[in-house]
């Protein structure tokens, strides 16, 4: 279900590899240089570029804090930063990477270092229009759209489905409320779904959110994460709405998340927050 893909990417990632055993308190682990673990390096895997990252012409670097087993092989790896589009490509291609052994004392040891993942795109997709980030208050996020009142066929199967978000399907569909969005692609619609119960909505008021598409091959949820409502904005030209998701993080401030379909593929382009004055720091994530 897409709502096990959230968006907040910035949390620790562990990979546990099948055959090898993961001992405790990787991070006091003795530390090898990066460069000195790029010449243990015996197996690397490119990463694949994914498509949304290329079609905005995203470039980057995702840094990992990696434990390395004695077979040379990696057991766990930790997030450190990086572009969030770029994170899930960088963490499959450095699972697979193999190291010659460490060894101290003339025997293996486990090793803990750090590794950079780079994504670079060639000249002609670099040219590619930038996508500025959106001037943006808190009045923004004022009125949103009515809630739907007749759902399509498709939209109500699926609905209907969603029992699973909460133990009672009644009330689970009394409080699963979906917006549509303004949508200039021909038989496409858009829906913001917001689940507001007291098992999914903390007390900061932030719920778990999703946006689902509906075609004529039917409904397709494709983002997921958690606030309280949206915004949308056309960019010129484009037949979707960039869509910005806020949600509560502090008296003073509300965390703002801003998804964008290019090149057919949606995203995360959008980081940051919007102060209780009115004030904006919204960027493109890195």
């Amino acid at each position: 279900m897409a709502s096990q893909h959230t968006m907040r990417l910035h949390r620790l990632l562990l990979l546990a590899v099948a055959d090898v055993a993961a001992p405790q308190g990787h991070f006091a682990l003795p530390r090898v240089a990066p460069e000195v673990a790029a010449d243990h390096l015996v197996r690397k895997v490119e990463p694949v570029y994914p498509a949304f990252a290329r079609a905005i012409g995203l470039e980057g670097v995702v840094r990992f804090e990696i434990a390395i087993s004695t077979s040379g092989r990696i057991y766990t790896l930790g997030m450190i930063n990086g572009p969030p589009s770029l994170q899930q490509a960088a963490q499959h291609a450095i699972s697979q990477y193999v190291y010659r052994p460490f060894e101290e004392d003339g025997g293996p040891i486990n090793v803990a270092t750090t590794v950079d993942v780079a994504f670079k795109l060639g000249e002609d997709v670099r040219k590619m229009p930038a996508y500025p980030a959106q001037k943006m208050a808190m009045d923004n996020f004022a009125g949103a759209a009515d809630v739907l009142t007749a759902l399509s066929p498709k939209l109500r199967r699926w609905r209907q489905s969603q029992s699973g978000w909460c133990g009672i399907a009644e009330e689970c569909l009394h409080s699963l409320n979906i917006f549509e969005l303004p949508v200039k692609k021909t038989g496409v619609r858009l829906y913001f779904v917001i689940l507001h119960s007291r098992g999914t909505c903390g007390g900061t008021g932030n719920c778990v959110v999703e946006i689902v598409g509906e075609n004529a091959n039917g409904v397709h949820p494709f983002l997921a994460g958690s606030g309280w409502g949206f915004y949308a904005h056309f960019r010129p030209g484009s037949l979707y709405p960039d869509i910005f998701i806020p949600s509560h993080m502090s008296a003073f401030a509300t965390g703002v998340a801003g998804y964008v379909n290019a090149g057919g593929t949606w995203g995360l382009l959008y980081c940051g927050s919007i102060g209780a004055e009115g004030t904006a720091d919204i960027h493109v994530c890195r």
